[in-house]
């Protein structure tokens, strides 16, 4: 029997399917290349976003990255512990020398606590009232690193008179405002009874006292004229946070206090300085007030040693004479101060390479924030495009996607 071989026409039919096959071969091969670059990138930024945003939340204070364009690099900035103190000692829970055990000092959020009462016999600030940092905050000048300054602190129920704001945690070379880094402060909100029934009646003594929260920072160039972060400054309102809350008292409806911290309720409080231009304020991990300065900062520089003074800071007032500033009735838990420092997190694969500068900040209530905000934009050999995409969301989510 003779065999049969194949026609023609069936050989023009595998070398058809064969060419089609290697076709798309190539093609997904050159489609893998336009691609691979971009993912290799979403994969890295949305492992270091995923990172930075369970340790925020899981630490209670803020995680910042940074995508250096000259570089091709992101850096995670890690927190270095400079000081903490908890007040769990007998000693330093007794900040006024009065106190005994039948007079025993406040708890704390989480121990002991510490409370200021008068200032201690010899007119100096008692020695658990100091924190000296065992590294500077500052290490050279004209650079900074920023830092992360937080203690949990419950503000009296009533409160004296005073035109300056109470001191909570003051960071600088001594408590003397002249010498202060920045620091953290409480600005007093009395509202008062009034009658409105009747015109022409003097309101009554304070019904309901409420604070404000504010972080300062010092520029070294204009020391007289620090930078100020408020809690309840409308300019100073986060992006995606709603201050729709009542009045905290009817008889005053017309005064703009929504978001005031209450005497008397323990609560924890933050400042962060980037290191460059941005102020955020943290209450209970939530962001509450942020600012943008309008240029660079250079912190001042000391070549002594820095502390952390809690609850107190001095002054020279218009006539020369120094006045002293306590936070009296107000009690202090886990005082912690915080230096920024860049650690490696990695190189952008292949020629990738961002188009600017940008920074990350994953904040302690999960919500992640891009500087300058919109989609980090990327530029490299992306097959036959040139430029590409990244997007972070809000809550963490990373996208990529190449731009023709």
């Amino acid at each position: 029997m003779r065999a049969r071989g194949f026609t023609i026409i069936e050989m023009l039919v595998v070398i058809g399917i064969l060419a089609l096959l290697m076709g798309l071969t190539i093609g997904g091969i050159a489609a893998m290349r336009k691609t691979d670059k971009l993912l290799a990138t979403e994969h890295l930024v949305s492992g270091l976003v995923r990172q930075a945003r369970h340790t925020a939340r899981t630490s209670g204070s803020p995680v910042i990255l940074q995508i250096t364009k000259s570089e091709r690099r992101i850096s995670g900035v890690t927190r270095v512990s400079l000081a903490q103190e908890g007040f769990e000692g007998a000693a330093s829970s007794r900040l006024d020398p009065t106190r005994s055990l039948t007079n025993p000092p406040p708890h704390g959020i989480t121990g002991h606590g510490a409370e200021v009462e008068s200032l201690p016999t010899g007119g100096d600030t008692a020695p658990e009232m100091r924190l000296e940092l065992p590294d500077k905050l500052i290490r050279q000048a004209n650079h900074n690193e920023g830092f992360y300054l937080s203690c949990s602190v419950r503000p009296p129920l009533i409160a004296a008179g005073g035109s300056q704001p109470s001191p909570i945690l003051v960071v600088g070379n001594g408590d003397q405002i002249e010498s202060a880094i920045g620091g953290i402060y409480l600005r007093r909100l009395q509202l008062a009874e009034q009658n409105v029934t009747q015109t022409g009646q003097t309101p009554r003594q304070p019904l309901l006292v409420t604070w404000e929260i504010v972080g300062v920072v010092y520029n070294s160039s204009d020391p007289a004229t620090p930078y100020e972060v408020s809690s309840l400054d409308p300019q100073h309102c986060p992006a995606g946070i709603v201050r729709d809350e009542p009045p905290l008292h009817l008889s005053a409806p017309d005064l703009d206090v929504a978001w005031p911290m209450a005497g008397g309720v323990w609560e924890e409080v933050g400042l962060l300085f980037d290191g460059d231009r941005r102020l955020v304020l943290y209450r209970n991990g939530v962001r509450v007030g942020e600012r943008v300065l309008p240029s660079p900062t250079t912190l001042p520089h000391y070549t002594t040693t820095e502390t952390v003074v809690v609850g107190r800071q001095s002054y020279v007032d218009a006539s020369g004479i120094v006045q002293t500033e306590l936070a009296t009735g107000t009690a202090f838990d886990d005082v912690s101060i915080f230096r920024l420092a860049a650690v490696d997190g990695g190189t952008l694969p292949g020629d990738v390479e961002p188009n600017a500068d940008a920074r990350i900040t994953a904040h302690p209530d999960g919500r992640i924030e891009l500087m300058p905000a919109g989609p980090l934009t990327f530029s490299g050999r992306f097959g036959s495009a040139a430029k590409a995409e990244i997007d972070i969301t809000s809550d963490g989510k990373v996208t990529s996607k190449i731009i023709p």
